[in-house]
């Protein structure tokens, strides 16, 4: 299931406000907790947009 449009506004919004230690300690935690087909597709998203 890919996300929405909106969802990764959202995403990426909240993200580009985190410190360096905010953001690592995030993608450690998606790292840990979550399967997701289009992890890296999001990541590399949220990487483009700062």
């Amino acid at each position: 299931m890919s996300p929405k449009p909106y969802d990764l506004k959202i995403l990426i919004r909240n993200h580009s406000t985190m410190n360096i230690e905010e953001l690592k300690a995030s993608i450690d935690h998606w790292d840990e907790n979550i399967n997701c087909s289009n992890q890296l597709e999001i990541l590399d998203l949220a990487t483009k947009t700062n």
